[in-house]
């Protein structure tokens, strides 16, 4: 069967809910609950003839990515360059970690799997001089994992 504009779609989609259009061959559905779920698309031409088609949509969790923060050295001393690597951040899902956000505590921030920072005493709060270092990454797929790192700088 062949449509195009002219065939009408209903789509069930397995929850209680269904969506009724004029060359809507694609749709956006948000469900308010985990689990398996048989959605369904009729198309119907103007002279009546219908096809049907089905399939199961699993919604889950999404689950977000892992950040995770390494540093060197392990002991840095102030005006001394820290090297942050963010590369062993992982996703789910095969989604990939495309941006990694860094918060060094100080007021300076910075992007990349790998960077450099070092801490200013000047500005530093009273001894000892602990920062938290924050990490957010962002996977292929829009979801975001954080992660903190306490960094003392004697």
């Amino acid at each position: 069967m062949s449509c195009g504009t002219s065939c009408s779609y209903s789509w069930n989609f397995g929850d209680g809910i269904s969506a009724l259009g004029l060359a809507v061959t694609t749709i956006t559905h948000r469900y308010a609950t985990v689990g398996n779920f048989q959605v369904t698309l009729v198309a119907t031409a103007p002279g009546g003839a219908s096809a049907e088609t089905s399939k199961q949509v699993p919604v889950g969790v999404m689950t977000p990515p892992t950040a995770v923060i390494t540093f060197s050295p392990s002991d840095p001393r102030a005006g001394e360059p820290i090297y942050f690597d963010g590369r062993g951040s992982t996703s789910p899902d095969n989604a990939q970690i495309v941006s990694y956000d860094w918060d060094f505590g100080d007021d300076v921030k910075a992007t990349g799997a790998q960077v450099t920072h070092q801490y200013d005493l000047g500005t530093a709060p009273p001894p000892p001089h602990k920062y938290v270092v924050r990490l957010t990454v962002t996977d292929s797929v829009g979801r975001t994992g954080t992660t903190t790192k306490e960094v003392e700088v004697p």
